[in-house]
């Protein structure tokens, strides 16, 4: 009910902005012509990719289709078998890229010039960094694969969470087990006095020697019915001692 939504929507949004490209920009398979959009963050460039990321197996549309169906079914297992919210969203977003830029291959455009003229199966490529870092302004990418990189960097967040977590629980395990190892050592510390000083209940000694005792009810009502057999005992005797003389 989440994740369905939000896979469509991201989908969508990546076709519509392919479809746009398409019919209102040339292709510039040379990336010679980039057209600004946000100055000194993003331009314009609409290519033909034939291959898989940055350009990698370009010259065999084939294999570069294989990677992407295989990462696509890869990530749509992990999406049905994982129940953790956090792990969904990450990999909803990478099933997202991953499913929007395969299907789009479909009926991508083939390559108009360049290396690559005539190739089919390739992907819809139109932004570029207008900034160069690590020589970004070089890479051309599309939505779905913003999307990819969105679900790693959430995974990787989830990962660095999760690690947390996991050293938090070891700690704070530590130190409770360490309270339970002196819990422990306590009571039979208790259980050995008790025996010592016969007494069924636990009484609080210092240097072995009960300083507070608590009494068992039971023994006070003995000795009530000790006192009274007694009495009893000397009553019957004057009785027998008055029979007698008589």
């Amino acid at each position: 009910m989440v994740c369905l939504p939000i896979f469509s929507v991201l989908v969508l949004i990546d076709w519509a902005t392919k479809i746009a490209v398409q019919f209102s920009m040339d292709q510039d398979p040379t990336g010679s012509d980039p057209h600004r959009f946000l100055p000194h963050f993003l331009k314009l460039d609409y290519t033909i990719n034939p291959g898989s990321a940055y350009g990698a197996n370009a010259s065999n549309a084939g294999l570069a289709i294989g990677l992407a169906t295989l990462v696509t079914i890869i990530a749509l297992v992990i999406f049905i078998f994982a129940n953790d919210k956090k792990w969904l969203i990450a990999i909803v977003f990478i099933l997202s890229g991953s499913f929007a830029n395969l299907l789009a291959r479909a009926w991508a455009p083939v390559v108009s010039g360049g290396d690559y003229q005539g190739q089919k199966g390739g992907v819809i490529d139109f932004l570029v960094w207008d900034f160069k870092i690590l020589n970004s302004d070089n890479y051309v990418f599309n939505l779905a694969d913003v999307w990819v990189n969105i679900g790693v960097i959430i995974l990787i967040i989830d990962l660095i969470i999760e690690i947390i977590l996991y050293f938090n629980a070891a700690y704070h395990q530590k130190h409770l087990n360490q309270f339970r190892d002196v819990e422990n050592h306590l009571i039979k510390r208790m259980r050995t006095i008790n025996q010592k000083v016969n007494s069924p209940e636990p009484s609080l000694v210092i240097d072995e020697k009960p300083v507070v005792t608590i009494k068992n009810q039971s023994g006070n009502t003995n000795k009530k019915e000790q006192r009274a057999m007694e009495k009893s005992q000397k009553m019957r005797e004057k009785q027998n001692g008055k029979n007698n003389s008589n």
